[in-house]
């Protein structure tokens, strides 16, 4: 009903999952032009919390707009190789658009004129509470960090919970409630004050699409340490910028943590590039995509 009352000229779908089957369905039934685009990658990824019959269906799908030559955007092209790789399909219709944010002028200077030896480190880690997200292993880490660090050290989990993880529990069972704190769901108002104050930004999710929260604090200067395997590192690398971890354990972490926080950063280069990844500029690359289907 709300097709043939808007009678759209495309049709944009996010995501092949059981709740966007009828509308693919639909628009090959009816005729409605539209592409797809995929954030990430559901079936290639345990850490996924989806029936595997649902899985499966993202591989299938991904088969047919294959095969009837519909256009499909991924936000990173790890994605596009993994679809490639694993799926074993010839991505020839598969275009990568990153993911974009919304720029503004920020005043940074007072990360420039703050005493590096004497001023406390904020580290932000933003994303919903799961295993994919991985922000226990952040804990351990923040556990295994030496005690002058610790000292001048907060690190700060946002989010909001999608799975029974009891993150709270975890934290006082590390005894690092002194260094970390989760704050649960906030609103954007008030992450903007906490990415103002921020040194570092941690990203520790075991698959990523893309990793918003990585050009969300480029607009606050903000560095990002993050895993060398994630699907988005190829586009958003940056040494000015991104510090990576090469091995997943603990250890591991915890040292790049140090070395992260004990670096100097150049916090306007940082904030320079995120121009890259604007609304405008990534919207006009959609744009593209729209007048190529129409």
């Amino acid at each position: 009903f709300c097709f043939k009352k808007i009678n759209p000229d495309i049709i944009h779908i996010h995501g092949l999952t059981f709740q966007t089957k009828p509308i693919v369905e639909l628009c090959k039934k009816q005729g409605y032009k539209y592409i797809v685009t995929l954030h990430g990658l559901n079936g290639l990824n345990e850490s996924v919390n989806l029936p595997q019959i649902e899985k499966d269906y993202e591989y299938l799908a991904l088969r047919e707009l294959e095969k009837d030559r519909i256009i499909t955007t991924v936000v990173s092209s790890g994605v596009k190789k993994n679809i490639m790789s694993m799926y074993q399909l010839s991505g020839e219709h598969i275009v990568v658009i990153l993911n974009g944010t919304h720029v503004k002028k920020v005043n940074i200077n007072n990360k420039v004129c703050k005493d590096k030896k004497s001023k406390k480190y904020h580290i932000l880690c933003i994303g919903t509470v799961e295993e994919r997200k991985n922000q226990m292993q952040l804990l351990r880490a923040c556990a295994l960090l030496p005690e002058e660090i610790k000292r001048k050290l907060e690190v700060h989990i946002i989010g909001g919970k999608s799975e029974n993880i009891d993150i709270d529990k975890e934290i006082k069972m590390l005894q690092i409630n002194q260094v970390v704190t989760y704050h649960g769901f906030i609103e954007r108002k008030k992450i903007a004050k906490m990415w103002s104050e921020a040194d570092l930004n941690a990203v520790m999710s075991k698959s990523e699409g893309f990793g918003l929260s990585i050009i969300e604090g480029f607009v606050y200067g903000v560095p990002t340490i993050t895993f060398s395997d994630l699907d988005a590192v190829h586009d958003l690398y940056d040494e000015k910028a991104i510090m990576l971890i090469h091995k997943r354990d603990d250890k591991a972490v915890a040292e790049a943590l140090v070395k992260a926080l004990e670096r100097t950063w150049d916090y306007h280069y940082i904030m320079n590039l995120v121009q890259k990844y604007s609304m405008e500029n990534i919207g006009k690359q959609y744009n593209e995509i729209y007048m190529k289907v129409h």
